[in-house]
């Protein structure tokens, strides 16, 4: 898509707001794909045209007292690329990751839930039935914040290698194939931190709440590898204190009665054990080397352990998949009972992106979508689950969400805490984002470790003047009031 803009430089705004149109575009001036667009303010009045396939639609609106311009431009080309398409995107011109912010902050002003999604509607052309999800989140995530120490931390561990790269992924990650030879150094490393910041926490008496295992897989290690880590947080954490502890086991090809069996004896009670799909088509199409049976026999093993909660995820919209698989996939893995499940809408990675082919493919796809959460939310229901916890991606289908569920009294502490930033995260390994709340002034400040593994390992320096930026910004927010 070709974007020109006048009276503005909201440019990361428009092309936000064009990808709930048009999915798989992509923004330069070098592209011929038929696809155009004008954003343009002046003085209080916002205007766009959209032209795609020779068709083009305008819409203008007008800033609102007390708004940001950025509101208007968003609400002209939402009526323009909903004119041209016929694609109503349910959370409207919302773009932002934690929307349930926005809700919580309007019932905290005194308005019910019917009311905030009547003002959402008016100012954002949000659905009714988001604002409502919104505010079902917010009662979800009630006992973990009843749980909430806020002047604790929470730990995050990042191990960033799978046996195969999927064809979706937008994380961090690198396959065993490409890059498995370098999995003892970077748990070395790794070590090498756990060992000099879980110390200098304890030493500074900042407590930690929860532990959480990501990746990546972290399965991907070995049972000996696995067990080093995580005997390495049990050196300076009781972690039979601690209020969770959760490894996320991830996919089926590298689960193994021995790895699951090191995860309990250090003391983790949460694992997750995510297929995305019951369809072997589909995993076969995305990359990954394991079938929808491996998936069965992997969840029976974990089943078999004492483990207080499992956690399994889905992914809405996989490439090719039809609604009534990912349908399919939804009600099979409701009928294991899994403590947790988990449903994300597709987040395309701009290196795998399809480019645009036509406005019919982009109205199928983003009805498909919409179809396969609006299931998700009536079988999770009737399955007597609850959302407790949501989040969006940029460059996600539809700008739709990822959710939480949770049966009574299972939900994930740590996913509370990071989503709502009500608790600092220390965040260890390549690629970790540690934050700190509870800053003077309200104020979140961001540490980044260098995102690449072979960095991570190599750049000692920065490693260390991380630790001390991030140990000087926790001890401010230990004395704040």
């Amino acid at each position: 898509m070709r974007l020109t803009l006048q009276g503005h430089d909201e440019r990361y705004l428009i092309e936000t707001l064009a990808l709930l149109f048009f999915p798989a575009a992509g923004f330069s001036d070098a592209l011929d794909d038929g696809l155009f667009a004008l954003s343009q303010l002046e003085g209080e009045t916002a205007f766009t045209r959209i032209t795609a396939q020779g068709k083009s639609c305008e819409a203008e609106d007008r800033r609102q007292e007390g708004e940001a311009p950025s509101a208007a431009l968003a609400r002209s080309f939402y009526r323009a690329g909903a004119a041209l398409t016929g694609i109503t995107p349910p959370w409207g011109t919302l773009t932002g990751i934690r929307p349930a912010k926005l809700v919580k902050h309007l019932l905290d002003g005194g308005l019910t839930p019917e009311q905030a999604a009547q003002q959402l509607e008016r100012s954002c052309f949000t659905s009714k039935d988001k604002t409502l999800l919104c505010a079902q989140v917010l009662q979800g995530e009630q006992r973990a914040l009843e749980l909430l120490d806020r002047r604790a931390v929470s730990i995050y561990l990042g191990i960033p290698f799978c046996p195969s790269r999927c064809s979706y992924c937008s994380f961090v990650s690198h396959s065993v194939e490409k890059e498995g030879r370098f999995i003892p150094a970077y748990v070395e490393a790794l070590l090498e931190e756990i060992h000099t910041l879980l110390p200098a926490l304890c030493e500074a008496g900042i407590a930690v709440q929860t532990v959480y295992m990501g990746g990546g897989t972290p399965t991907t290690l070995s049972a000996q590898q696995l067990g080093s880590l995580l005997e390495a947080i049990g050196q300076y954490l009781d972690v039979g204190a601690l209020s969770e502890f959760t490894v996320e086991a991830g996919r089926p090809d590298t689960i193994t009665a021995e790895k699951l069996e090191t995860i309990l004896r250090c003391g983790a009670k949460r694992i997750s054990v995510n297929t995305q799909t019951t369809d072997d088509d589909t995993l076969r199409r995305i990359g990954r080397t394991h079938s929808a049976q491996d998936f069965f026999d992997c969840y029976e093993l974990a089943r078999s352990l004492p483990f207080e909660v499992i956690n399994v995820d889905l992914i809405a919209g996989l490439p090719g998949e039809p609604v009534e698989s990912f349908c399919k996939s939804l009600c099979q893995v409701a009928q294991l009972r899994p403590e947790n499940l988990t449903v994300h809408a597709l987040s395309l990675k701009r290196a795998a992106r399809l480019e645009y082919k036509d406005m019919e493919r982009s109205r199928q796809g983003s009805n498909d979508i919409f179809s396969m959460l609006e299931t998700t939310a009536r079988v999770t229901r009737e399955a007597g689950y609850s959302p407790y916890y949501l989040y969006r991606q940029r460059n996600t289908l539809g700008n739709l969400e990822n959710v939480g569920y949770a049966l009574p009294h299972t939900e994930g502490l740590y996913n509370v805490y990071i989503m709502g930033e009500y608790q600092s995260i220390v965040a260890m390994g390549a690629g970790g984002v540690s934050k700190v709340v509870g800053l003077p002034d309200g104020k979140i400040e961001r540490v980044f470790h260098n995102k690449h593994f072979h960095e991570y390992i190599r750049d000692k320096e920065k490693l260390q003047r991380n630790t001390e930026r991030l140990l000087s910004l926790l001890r401010q927010a230990q004395e704040a009031p």
